[in-house]
């Protein structure tokens, strides 16, 4: 009974994996830039395609005013103020 056990957990596992080898093309393909014709590809697939640089550009944009305080922070409480109003 162990045994058929263990072997489902194999599969299991081994399912996993093809699932993660999947999610990782499909984030180098949104990260490479490909052209895809978005209306013959799965609806899942073509919103994550879409989102992925979305997501990334928000990343950057965060670190950069993050950065872009901590900078501007050295110059004073005021010049603080000065960014956001």
């Amino acid at each position: 009974m162990s045994g058929k056990n263990h072997n489902i957990s194999k599969v299991v596992s081994f399912n996993n994996f093809l699932r993660f080898k999947s999610l990782w093309a499909d984030l180098k393909d949104a990260i490479g830039g490909n052209d895809k014709d978005f209306t013959s590809i799965k609806l899942r697939k073509a919103i994550f395609l879409l989102s992925v640089p979305m997501v990334l550009e928000m990343v950057m944009e965060s670190t950069f005013a993050i950065f872009d305080i901590y900078f501007v922070s050295k110059l004073g409480a005021d010049a603080v103020y000065d960014i956001f109003w």
